[in-house]
C-alpha cells in the first residue's frame, strides 16, 4: 500500500541508511520513527503519511500534518508491527 505501514518502514530504512555512520541522527530517524507510530491510529497514520508525502518540499505546520490525531499508544506501536509482520508472513 502505497501510504500504509510497508510504505513507512521501507521510509525509515531509507532514512537509517541515508544517515551512514551519524549514530545520532540515525538514533533521531529510528525515534522520530517510534515516536510517529506511536502518535495515532494505521488509519491516521495513512492520512498523515499521505499529507506529508504529497507536500514534499513544502514548508508545513506540525499542526497541519498531525491535527487531533490520538495521544500516544503502545497500542498504535503494537497494530503497525503486528500489520507489518502480517504483510511480511504473506509475501
Amino acid at each position: 500500500m502505497k501510504y500504509g505501514i510497508p510504505a513507512r518502514n521501507s521510509s525509515y530504512k531509507s532514512g537509517l541508511l541515508a544517515s551512514g555512520d551519524d549514530k545520532i541522527s540515525k538514533g533521531l530517524v529510528a525515534m522520530l520513527g517510534i515516536w510517529f507510530e506511536m502518535r495515532a491510529t494505521d488509519d491516521e497514520k495513512k492520512k498523515i503519511w499521505k499529507k506529508m508525502k504529497n507536500n514534499q518540499g513544502k514548508k508545513l505546520d506540525i499542526y497541519d500534518i498531525l491535527g487531533d490525531s490520538q495521544e500516544m499508544s503502545w497500542e498504535n506501536l503494537y497494530e503497525s508491527t503486528d500489520k507489518l509482520k502480517q504483510n511480511q508472513s504473506a509475501s
